[in-house]
């Protein structure tokens, strides 16, 4: 099977969670750069199989850079998730967002069989408007743990600016939603020319926060190594299994890129 539709920088991004010091009671929370999702992928039945097949190993995956005006992709990924009988999938998804004419949104999928969605979503407000996309936040909760998801795609040429400014979002998102369990997760785009992996305050504040995807790790695909693609938590969150990881669903799925 050959298909061209693996981005630069997709790869899945593993961390687990616990609810209790049971280890048995973990789920597991995943970043996904879907690159372009729009009518042209959910229109081809082997993406949407193996896309479908990636989502059901994790309860709850944020994804970023949905492109769909008529809005119709995200709910045929979700339909064709339930369809493999993996579990009961749904999805939360907040507004088309950027400053030029090619929009995207964020989007939450999870399994309401082990992850509860709480009804309360959140665009940032970026007063400043130092975010060409804001970051979107919805509240979940599994078992007795209570945490917000704010997912995040930073513009490239900005992600120093965007970086730094999302310490801003965590306090601002455990303020609102009254809940210090705040994990920002997505494409930072922090690496190589972008960004200065050398920066050790603000939001690279090791005692304030909890970079769980570190520097070392390629989160990309082809001959980079770089890690754009984060998880970050306060540093004293305590629900973190300590378990992280990148999902290389290319080898999984025996899957080309061209």
């Amino acid at each position: 099977m050959k298909f061209k539709w693996i981005p630069g920088f997709i790869f899945l991004i593993a961390v687990f969670f616990y609810t209790s010091c049971e280890e048995s009671r973990g789920i597991k929370i995943a970043s996904f750069n879907l690159q372009v999702f729009g009518t042209t992928k959910a229109s081809k039945p082997e993406v949407m199989s193996v896309l479908s097949a990636i989502m059901t190993n994790f309860d709850l995956i944020a994804l970023q850079e949905i492109r769909d005006s008529g809005g119709q992709s995200l709910p045929a990924l979700v339909a064709s998730v339930n369809a493999l009988n993996a579990g009961d999938y749904d999805y939360v998804v907040g507004p088309r967002e950027g400053r030029t004419s090619s929009k995207e949104q964020y989007a939450f999928i999870y399994n309401k069989k082990t992850v509860r969605y709480l009804s309360q979503s959140y665009l940032y407000p970026d007063t400043l408007d130092v975010f060409e996309r804001e970051p979107f936040m919805a509240y979940f909760q599994v078992s007795n743990f209570t945490f917000v998801l704010a997912d995040i795609h930073t513009k490239p040429d900005d992600a120093n600016a965007e970086i730094m400014a999302l310490s801003d979002v965590m306090t601002n998102a455990s303020a609102v939603f009254n809940d210090p369990d705040v994990i920002i997760l997505g494409d930072y785009n922090s690496d190589g020319s972008y960004f200065s992996e050398s920066i050790a305050s603000g939001f690279r504040d090791a005692l304030k926060y909890r970079w769980i995807i570190s520097d070392d790790l390629d989160t990309t695909v082809g001959t980079q190594d770089l890690t754009y693609d984060r998880i970050v938590t306060p540093s004293d969150m305590a629900h973190y299994s300590g378990k992280h990881g990148v999902f290389r669903f290319d080898e999984a799925y025996s899957v080309p890129d061209a």
